[in-house]
């Protein structure tokens, strides 16, 4: 039997196709151009910033939000069934999170015990702050009806 070479012997192991096409950089470079032509980076850091604020408020408020982090516009919260040992919620329970953040128009990564929230660059800060209502509705109806303890 013969021995598979390295992957960089292959031609195709070490390369893509996509790496020099010139229609791919056009398209990155005309990306950076708006990025910072519009000053998105400084808007993600800004409303980032005031999302953030708010999510630290309900790590006191919920019982099962262990740590929230993040910098700019990626932010994260921790969801735990107990915050002493952080024991991660259940996968049955982050799904119930998922379907009625869906059900009330939020489309967030809240299926994992570890939510990420990852609004587009050009996302406002009056936007933001109504994902965030949504988001803190559902947590809200979490608390009341205590999913966090039927893991």
């Amino acid at each position: 039997m013969r021995s598979r070479p390295p992957p960089w012997a292959n031609a195709s192991g070490s390369s893509s196709s996509y790496g020099g096409n010139p229609l791919a950089a056009a398209a990155g470079a005309a990306s950076l151009r708006i990025i910072a032509d519009e000053g998105l980076v400084e808007r993600a850091r800004i409303v980032g910033a005031v999302m953030l604020r708010e999510l630290e408020t309900w790590v006191e408020r919920y019982p099962f939000v262990g740590l929230v982090r993040g910098a700019g516009m990626f932010l994260a919260i921790e969801l735990v069934s107990d915050k002493r040992t952080r024991t991660p919620l259940s996968r049955a329970v982050t799904e119930r999170i998922f379907h009625a953040c869906v059900q009330r128009g939020l489309l967030a990564m809240t299926y994992a015990a570890s939510v990420r929230l990852q609004p587009a660059l050009t996302t406002d800060e009056a936007t933001a702050m109504n994902g965030l209502a949504i988001l803190r509705e559902v947590f809200d109806l979490v608390a009341t009806e205590r999913w966090w303890t039927n893991t």
